[in-house]
């Protein structure tokens, strides 16, 4: 799965406004004047900021052109004032765009993570609802919607187990290897994990207790994504 959805595709007026937005970002850089580093560089460069810079070169540069034909007879190379402010005003714009793109930066990542949690959240919800009434007693009535409702979200479901298997094996190996740093024996098996090994086969007799109370209410086609989940 790629990031970057397709703004065609798109329905939430809110996501089409962000997605200009990023477009319009992108497509106001073409212009700049762009300028790429090697960490080394920076590291060299960086000696020749400290407070009062600015200050210092505007004092230079007022100097130069008060006294502009001493300046531009100078017998090595002609020193210009013009090009030392371009390269002052240069910077002072890109300290604006700094600015001003670290706090969006930072407004964004906070949208984010808001936006991206609660759609995790209404996931989740959506698959613990559907999941809490597969494995209720199944009246009759509404037994085959319920069933078709299970298996529309059981990928999603799978998806979300292993992202909680996943962070609980990571709990469990960052706990041994404090354990094994600080010398102390491995815990025992707790008795909740040895149950939760125990029980792995309850989603398969769940579902052959709802093929067993179906019986010829379901369709062939039910019957059949059930029994490829026993």
């Amino acid at each position: 799965m790629h990031d970057k959805s397709d703004p065609n595709a798109l329905t939430d007026p809110g996501a089409i406004a962000i997605h200009r937005f990023a477009e319009g970002i992108l497509s106001a850089t073409a212009g700049l004047p762009w300028v790429r580093l090697l960490p080394s560089r920076r590291r060299a460069l960086g000696a020749y900021h400290f407070p009062g810079a600015v200050d210092f070169v505007r004092c230079v540069v007022d100097g130069m052109r008060r006294e502009r034909a001493l300046f531009a007879d100078h017998p090595d190379t002609p020193l210009d004032p013009e090009a030392i402010m371009g390269h002052q005003e240069r910077a002072l714009g890109w300290r604006l765009v700094c600015n001003t793109l670290r706090d969006a930066l930072q407004a964004a990542s906070d949208a984010y993570l808001y936006e991206q949690a609660a759609a995790v959240q209404g996931a989740g919800a959506a698959v613990k609802q559907v999941r809490d009434e597969f494995y209720l007693p199944v009246p009759r009535r509404g037994a085959v919607e319920r069933a078709w409702r299970y298996l529309a979200l059981r990928t999603g479901a799978l998806l979300l187990e292993q992202h909680h298997k996943d962070r609980q094996r990571a709990a469990r190996m960052n706990k041994k290897e404090r354990a094994i740093l600080a010398g102390d024996p491995l815990p025992p098996m707790s008795k909740d994990r040895q149950r939760s090994l125990a029980s792995k086969s309850a989603p398969s007799k769940r579902v052959g207790e709802l093929l067993v109370h179906l019986g010829n209410s379901a369709t062939p086609t039910l019957l059949s994504e059930l029994a490829t989940r026993r």
